[in-house]
């Protein structure tokens, strides 16, 4: 009919609407999903609106439901993982009582616990590789880990984009953080200080920022403009400028000289950056190809209930070069810049992921399955980050979570934001987390 209007006026719309089915058929009231019962013509469905009692009310009770549908999701994982736990004690106990036969090195540690001392030196050295260790040092340096990474409270605020702060990244070198936003800007902060400052603006792209990685003291960015632009910090200067991609790029990760890069036109591309041109071209065939991850020479993407994997060695042996093999090679465990916008977390070799049904997934890499999920937000999870022995989430409902890593137990829920949470970044024992709230906050 050529109507505009908002996605939550669509039903109304059709109250209204000329090319609508007959006007005197039976609809039931728009409310029906929230318990309004009223059901009568089309045509005089505008004339109940005025009165009906869910109308004034839909907003507060459409969230009611939820939170209600989203604290039942909680319910369930949680007994779920109560149930696994049952049954690691049932059969401990069995083991403990002779009905099951316990493996060399349970039989090795049940021995030191009923007689330390009755060890000998050999079966010391085979007790501490059967993975005991002394309890008061471990205890130590657990809670060392714990005090250093549990982000407790906002001690700053970074102001100064002009729209949403989409993506993060992090220079050791040079002490930088850096945020992509909407506004076409990268802002470089300097946060060697204890009040860290803006040290420079990077001009450049005609679309929004929505993602930034840095590697090989090179900074990449890409953007709603579908391009790619490679920065050098000293000088604050744009080095190239890489076009291919026909959507807008979601990830960005950095291997020595190397870029991958995923995009919305659902392809990943790989890019030499001393060369400054395109290497190869993978083809996901899927619909929101949000983030990346490595792990051990493999690069894995997930994408609604499945995984995608590639060999990069393969990749690399049919598409490059013997120098850009050599080059690539040089990274024979590529840890650390391993995260993709969208939440692609690894953690060893574990990959957590955020869904849209508002839970973050483990998957087995192995298998290739979701090995478990994780459920405590109220909207979509965009951000996940680690930081010692904790996973780190951030919502579309405005909140920070830290989860124990061992049990998925939320044991820190951090407000502050005033709208949905884009990136998180741990770094120098702080969380940087950004939002659409045109802001950066810092908690330590």
């Amino acid at each position: 009919c050529g109507t505009s209007f908002d996605p939550e006026e669509a039903a109304k719309h059709f109250i209204e609407c000329p090319l609508a089915p007959d006007p005197a058929a039976q609809v039931s009231c728009i409310h029906l999903g929230i318990g309004c019962q009223f059901r009568g013509p089309r045509h005089g469905m505008k004339d109940h609106l005025a009165v009906c009692p869910f109308e004034p009310v839909k907003t507060v009770v459409r969230s009611y439901i939820k939170e209600i549908q989203s604290l039942r999701g909680s319910l369930e994982a949680q007994n779920d993982e109560l149930n696994q736990m049952r049954e690691k004690v049932a059969d401990l106990e069995r083991a403990l009582k002779g009905e099951e036969p316990l493996g060399e090195d349970a039989h090795l540690r049940f021995k030191a616990l009923r007689d330390p001392n009755g060890l000998t030196r050999d079966s010391q050295s085979e007790l501490e590789g059967a993975g005991a260790v002394d309890v008061d040092q471990n205890l130590e340096s657990m809670q060392h880990k714990i005090i250093k990474w549990m982000p407790q409270t906002c001690t700053f605020t970074l102001e100064g984009h002009t729209d949403g702060v989409m993506c993060l990244a992090h220079s050791v070198p040079h002490k930088k953080l850096m945020s992509g936003s909407l506004d076409r800007t990268i802002r470089v902060w300097d946060v060697s200080l204890h009040e860290p400052i803006c040290d420079g603006e990077l001009k450049g792209h005609r679309g929004g920022v929505t993602s930034i990685a840095y590697g090989g003291h090179r900074l990449v960015s890409g953007s709603t403009d579908c391009t790619i632009k490679l920065w050098d910090l000293a000088t604050m200067k744009e080095e190239a400028k890489f076009g291919g991609h026909t959507g807008l790029i979601h990830g960005l990760v950095v291997l020595n000289d190397m870029c991958l890069s995923v995009s919305q036109d659902k392809s990943i591309k790989i890019w030499d950056l001393r060369q400054r041109e395109s290497v190869t071209t993978m083809d996901t065939k899927s619909r929101g190809c949000y983030g990346m991850a490595i792990h051990e020479l493999k690069l894995l993407m997930a994408s609604g209930s499945r995984i995608q994997t590639w060999d990069l060695r393969k990749v690399a042996a049919s598409t490059m070069n013997e120098s850009q093999r050599i080059n690539f090679g040089r990274y024979d465990t590529l840890t650390g810049n391993t995260s993709g916008v969208y939440g692609h977390q690894m953690v060893g070799d574990r990959l957590y992921t955020s869904a849209v049904d508002n839970s973050v997934r483990l998957w087995d890499l192995r298998s290739l399955q979701v090995k478990s999920k994780i459920v405590g937000h109220s909207d979509f999870v965009r951000a996940l980050a680690t930081a010692g022995e904790r996973l780190i989430t951030g919502s579309d409902d405005k909140t920070i979570r830290v989860w124990d890593l061992e049990f998925h137990d939320c044991t820190k829920v951090l407000k502050g934001h005033t709208s949905y949470i884009t990136a998180l970044l741990c770094a120098r024992a702080r969380l940087f987390s950004a939002a659409m709230d045109k802001t950066i906050k810092i908690w330590e």
